[in-house]
């Protein structure tokens, strides 16, 4: 099956902008709907990689239809906008979710793009991760009468860059809701804390020589594999009772002996005989304390280098990103609501609501669909549980914003 069968439908399309402007007249045509699956199907037949701009479209016009909310688009940048709705009334509630997904992955055995149906599950790219989310508080809003106090946020560029959710905080004023619950896939269960995300990009100097002495120099290779396993020990005992110890992931390596640089890369080269003077490394960092953040890890890395005898050449931070921890003292009135558990979130990734709650203080938790492989091939969302989240949705924002 081709990597995006969607593609060939449109083949008498003379160019990318003519699709897109497809797309965008779908998103336009929206009429009131109460079925969350109608909904997640929509938003799966319009594809939000690296660009939402159709998701947002669909969403900021399902929204008009209702008069009580205000419904403004968020720029962030050329084609990539938040959409945000609010009724009248004090802010008391926040319910947000992301309109990005991955990029379609090579294997499937559905249509990523189609929404196709097979008994109790639907398939397709972000059913699960988060547009079936998404659908259970559009339709949501069909359940209820005119609420106060309610803020809805539908935001881009969570799944690589978080913007989205960055300029919202940036250009938002008090008061802030006293909660807020992102449609982040939990199974149906609450999901109040998670692991935060460092990323770092450092590259060390060695010093070279001949091969044949290895105490002649200081090899660059060698020396980073020791300071990552000393960082490794010492992540793995920063740990939590919730969340366990944090992690290291080492996602990108490479040394050798430094022959330049070619348009900013390192040249290196591959011969047996020389001390490799150079390496560098990318580290996927999730800390289980919240106080854990890159400034101490970057002191800690500074720490190893110097004592295994090499020289820190660069560290870039790429993100510095806290964990997540939502007291469940702060959550018995959604548990009352919704009849729902807390999930185990020990292997769970980041979640960008955690920037809202280092921002404002307040109470963050998940609450999503049930489903399977987000982020892999043959994506699917629990039909059943869809309509259940909708309910949940339904009566949150009643307990929250309804008199």
């Amino acid at each position: 099956m081709p990597l995006v069968p969607w593609i060939h439908d449109f083949t008498i399309m003379r160019s990318r902008n003519e699709f897109f402007n497809w797309r965008n007249t779908m998103a336009t045509n929206v009429t009131k709907r109460l079925d969350p699956v109608t909904i997640t199907r929509d938003l799966v037949k319009l594809p939000s990689y690296e660009q939402e701009a159709g998701v947002g479209e669909y969403i900021f016009n399902y929204l008009q239809q209702f008069s009580y909310l205000t419904v403004t688009k968020q720029v962030i940048a050329p084609g990539r906008f938040n959409v945000i709705a609010r009724t009248a009334g004090e802010p008391k509630l926040l319910l947000a979710g992301h309109m990005d997904t991955v990029v379609p992955k090579e294997g499937w055995t559905h249509d990523q793009f189609k929404g196709a149906i097979e008994g109790s599950r639907l398939y397709g790219l972000g059913t699960y991760d988060m547009k079936g989310g998404i659908a259970a508080v559009l339709s949501a809003l069909n359940q209820i009468p005119e609420p106060s106090g309610l803020t809805l946020l539908f935001y881009c560029d969570e799944e690589f860059g978080f913007s989205g959710m960055k300029t919202f905080i940036k250009q938002e004023k008090p008061p802030y809701p006293k909660l807020v619950l992102t449609a982040e896939p939990s199974n149906l269960q609450i999901w109040n804390t998670h692991r935060g995300l460092i990323e770092l990009h450092l590259a060390l100097k060695g010093i070279t020589g001949h091969a044949a002495n290895p105490a002649a120099g200081v090899n660059a290779i060698t020396g980073l594999q020791l300071v990552l396993s000393q960082l490794h020990d010492w992540l793995k005992a920063a740990r939590t009772p919730s969340l366990g110890s944090s992690s290291l992931n080492v996602a990108y390596l490479r040394g050798g002996l430094k022959r330049g640089e070619d348009q900013g890369e390192v040249v290196l080269g591959k011969d047996g005989n020389n001390i490799a003077d150079y390496a560098e490394a990318i580290l996927d960092i999730r800390p289980t304390k919240p106080e854990l953040r890159a400034g101490a890890v970057v002191s800690r890395l500074e720490k190893l280098i110097a004592a295994a005898g090499l020289e820190l050449l660069k560290v870039e931070v790429r993100h510095d990103l806290g964990a997540l921890y939502t007291d469940p003292q702060e959550l018995t009135a959604i548990e009352a609501i919704t009849g729902a558990t807390y999930l185990n979130a020990a292997t769970k990734g980041y979640g960008d609501g955690q920037l809202i709650q280092e921002a404002w203080g307040v109470p963050v938790a998940n609450l999503g669909p049930k489903g399977a492989n987000p982020h892999a091939v043959d994506e699917w969302v629990d039909i059943a549980s869809l309509k259940t989240l909708m309910d949940m949705y339904t009566r949150i924002i009643q307990h929250y914003c309804q008199a």
